[in-house]
């Protein structure tokens, strides 16, 4: 695919209060990314991302993310995922009520909200084990409610080498030389299981095995085991209420848009295209203050492509997470612009324009699939074409020439 035209964006961007966007013609879209940032954590107010419970006292908090409710434990910044006490028999109670007085594991539903958490932690409640994990294999296990070490299987042993901490010689096992799996495999039956090491840590509810170090024996009635995982960083909401695109004189675009609740640290995206595929980012602007009041930006594109122009705003948080605005298109037509027609086409269509314009012709699918050979090209004059799409099944594609990028829709 050709490369897009890269050109300079002048963008002021100076927040100032809301005002009313002046008149004229632009298309205005009105939209909401919202994670919500005043919950408390009570039953009426849950809270909607992990990173809601980072800075709160210990205790008891509700949550509801991406649907999946439930309430646990918080202390710390580390949120309670499992809990069990020395001499307790069978496999865990799966719940969305969990304390730090409940013997249980959260349910499976429960455990998906984790997909963010960035470090897991191992803790028994008289000190002698307390190590944490940020390897990733062993956070997908927890989301996915699988059992975090099971053996010498595949590269079970290397995972379970990243814990570190207190008691970690025992954490590690070092010494698996099986993969267990006759007591089960989800959280409930089997948290850790290093099959076949005789030293190491072994929390198995559903074998009533809970030591740990094997030598010692089993752990006293005392002795609470606990899975926690981190709550992460507090990430702000992001609301971009308004994005809208005008064609000016001189052929300007002016580009506006109301951001709200922004978060320090975050960058502010201005992104390009011709085709709706290939974006480039014409400005990254860093957010140094967070605000929770409305703020008005603009934005001049002074040198648009001919045809059509594909704007779009995105915000890049300091959590790594990117969420776009939906797309605008501004049309910068000039006299010898080429002309598609019919459209939609069925079999064939006729392609007109300048001849140097013409002379490579490429097309696209929607999701950038060169498809040039699949469409049969018949120059008719210098500045006609006729383009075949038989081959095609039926959908959008793009036509790009020279200088322009042409939506087609195939029936």
């Amino acid at each position: 695919m050709t490369d897009c035209k890269r050109i300079w964006l002048d963008v002021k961007f100076q927040p100032r209060p809301l005002y009313k966007l002046k008149g004229g013609s632009f298309l205005l879209l009105i939209f909401h990314a919202f994670f919500g940032f005043s919950q408390s954590g009570s039953p009426g107010s849950p809270f909607t991302s992990l990173g809601q419970a980072r800075t709160v006292s210990a205790g008891v908090y509700y949550f509801n993310i991406s649907g999946a409710s439930f309430s646990t434990y918080v202390s710390n910044g580390w949120i309670l995922v499992a809990n069990d006490s020395g001499g307790a028999a069978g496999i865990l109670p799966t719940v969305t009520a969990l304390s730090n007085s409940t013997r249980g594991v959260l349910a499976a539903n429960a455990l998906t909200a984790f997909a963010t958490t960035p470090e897991l932690n191992l803790t028994t409640s008289d000190g002698n084990v307390n190590v944490t994990s940020s390897n990733t294999a062993l956070v997908h296990r927890l989301v996915f409610d699988s059992t975090l070490f099971m053996g010498a299987y595949g590269s079970d042993k290397t995972n379970n080498a990243s814990w570190t901490g207190t008691g970690q010689s025992w954490v590690q096992g070092a010494g698996a030389s099986c993969a267990g799996t006759s007591l089960g495999t989800h959280l409930d039956s089997a948290l850790f299981w290093p099959c076949g090491d005789g030293n190491g840590f072994h929390w198995i509810p559903n074998g009533n095995y809970h030591r740990e170090s094997w030598p010692l024996g089993e752990a006293s009635s005392t002795v609470a085991f606990d899975l926690w995982a981190q709550a992460g960083p507090v990430l702000l909401p992001v609301i971009i209420s308004s994005f809208s695109g005008t064609l000016v004189s001189n052929n300007t675009v002016e580009l506006q848009w109301t951001m709200e609740s922004v978060q320090s640290g975050a960058n502010i995206l201005v992104e390009k295209s011709s085709d709706g595929m290939d974006w480039s980012v014409l400005v990254k602007e860093s957010i140094q203050a967070a605000s929770h009041l409305p703020l008005f930006y603009s934005a001049a594109d002074n040198n648009p492509n001919y045809g059509n122009n594909f704007y779009r705003l995105g915000e890049d948080d300091p959590g790594g997470n990117i969420q776009y605005s939906q797309t605008v298109v501004i049309v910068v037509s000039r006299t010898g612009s080429p002309v598609l027609f019919p459209n939609p086409a069925r079999a064939n269509a006729t392609l007109k324009g300048q001849g140097a314009d013409l002379k490579n012709i490429r097309v696209f699918s929607i999701i950038g699939q060169d498809l040039t050979a699949m469409v049969r090209h018949t120059k008719l004059s210098d500045n006609t074409v006729m383009l075949n799409f038989a081959l095609l099944p039926k959908g959008i594609f793009y036509v790009k020439t020279a200088s322009y990028s042409l939506k087609v829709v195939v029936e």
